[in-house]
């Protein structure tokens, strides 16, 4: 993806979660199509990938910020809270249920501010736990 490589990047998360159905390989997969300038495509594997499971701050960030490049504004800043919500309060689950938290979380700050700055929330984004 560094290399903009985005068709082989698809093919490469395609074979890869025909391999593990990891939800970092999803999340990876529709950022892929997000960065190819495709949101409603994006918003759509997201949807297919993400509907039922657990709350994933990642896949509310850019989902915030595919919704912004539709005009759905409104349903952005409602995605980016949730993100925000999902990123502070699932942690504290995790811990209390001995589940590790993966590294990958610290990243999803970055998305969040992104998306936060999309829909011109960035300066409420606080984040008010460290991992």
């Amino acid at each position: 993806m560094a290399e903009e490589g985005y068709p082989l990047a698809e093919r490469l998360f395609f074979q890869a979660l025909a391999e593990e159905d990891d939800p970092s390989l999803r999340n990876n997969l529709a950022l892929v199509y997000y960065l190819m300038e495709k949101p409603a495509l994006t918003l759509e594997r997201l949807n297919e990938d993400m509907s039922g499971n657990i709350a994933n701050p990642f896949w509310r960030a850019l989902a915030a910020q595919c919704l912004v490049a539709l005009g759905r504004m409104q349903e952005a800043k409602r995605m980016v809270a949730e993100a925000v919500r999902d990123f502070e309060v699932c942690p504290r689950i995790m811990k209390a249920g001995g589940v590790a938290v993966p590294e990958s979380w610290r990243e999803y700050a970055v998305i969040i501010m992104r998306a936060a700055g999309t829909v011109g929330e960035h300066r409420q984004v606080q984040f008010g736990i460290l991992i």
